[in-house]
């Protein structure tokens, strides 16, 4: 049987799939995020606001802002600005 000190068994919390429900194979890729943002910012054009947690969530996603821009969105435009 394994013996785990304390530190290791606090550790576990941050990786394992069990605690943190994501899976260890399904990373998720920047295109997939484009697609979200794209989503999320059609849903808002149409008067669905989003919610705190995905401004929260969005305002670390700036290379997906930059990389894949939806110029025709007030909704893009709107998150655009939180980046400065």
């Amino acid at each position: 049987m394994q013996k785990w000190i304390e530190a290791d068994k606090l550790a576990l919390l941050d990786w394992h799939p069990m605690f943190t429900s994501r899976c260890p194979n399904c990373e998720v890729t920047i295109a997939d995020q484009a697609d979200y943002v794209a989503r999320i910012c059609g849903a808002w054009d149409f008067g669905i606001i989003p919610t705190p947690e995905t401004f929260l969530l969005f305002s670390t996603w700036r290379e997906v802002f930059d990389g894949f821009p939806l110029l025709h969105s007030p909704a893009y435009a709107a998150f655009r600005s939180g980046f400065g």
